[in-house]
């Protein structure tokens, strides 16, 4: 009987896993291996390296207040996360971490922008940017640019931008503190990469832990629950 009750909690384990786990698209915190300190970021398809970058990156450490290694741009670039495939559906979760390390406004306000674009490329589904004043701006096509939050130069900030492809709506949050909920997006969005971009000569800025991942639905719960049931299980009794 024990057997088959351990039997029974493992296939329900298994269950849970499948029905939870995230597809991870990017995992990048700049760590060695492969990033090297001293070095420029590492790029490549894997998931811990960017697909590209532009611009003069260094892989540093003691940058603002991060406690690990980081990428800093140090002049006008970008770099780029693209996994190859056009997304039209799914959750999808985007985490960074962020500092502003020196700022310029001798060329115009936008220090950093961080561009999540579908397919055509013509104007990002979604638009973070980040001024000199310390303004955090979100903008989409459908609803315009909203100033959000504010940041300090030299400290980290952490971010999450939830992108509901089936519902066409985001979520935002800076800090663990929502600013923007359900809101709504062009018809039809996609996804197909992020580029983040500085387009002036001074400003420096940090990135660090860059995630991108496709979370399950609501939906996956309620399946995984009635898979649960379907094999008369009482989970607390394993």
């Amino acid at each position: 009987m024990k057997k088959k009750r351990l039997t029974t909690c493992l296939i329900a384990a298994h269950i849970i896993i499948a029905c939870s786990s995230a597809d991870i698209i990017f995992n990048v915190d700049f760590e060695n291996p492969p990033h090297v300190a001293g070095s420029s970021p590492v790029t490549g398809s894997a998931p811990d390296r960017p697909s590209g970058i532009s611009g003069t990156w260094d892989v540093a450490t003691g940058v603002a207040d991060f406690s690990t290694q980081v990428a800093v741009l140090n002049s006008s670039g970008g770099m780029g996360f693209s996994p190859g495939v056009d997304y039209v559906s799914g959750l999808h979760l985007f985490q960074w971490e962020w500092a502003l390390v020196t700022g310029d406004n001798s060329q115009g306000e936008l220090q950093t922008a961080f561009l999540f674009n579908g397919v055509d490329g013509a104007q990002p589904e979604v638009n973070v940017s980040f001024l000199f004043d310390g303004t955090v701006f979100v903008s989409d096509p459908l609803n315009g640019l909203v100033n959000v939050a504010t940041f300090t130069t030299g400290q980290a900030h952490s971010f999450e931008l939830l992108v509901n492809l089936d519902a066409a709506t985001y979520d935002f949050s800076m800090d663990q503190n929502p600013l923007l909920s359900s809101r709504p997006m062009d018809p039809n969005p996609d996804i197909t990469a992020l580029g983040i971009q500085q387009p002036f000569n001074s400003a420096t800025f940090a990135l660090d832990n860059f995630q991108w991942q496709i979370i399950p639905e609501p939906t996956t719960l309620g399946l995984m629950l009635v898979a649960l049931g379907a094999l008369g299980l009482r989970v607390f009794r394993c």
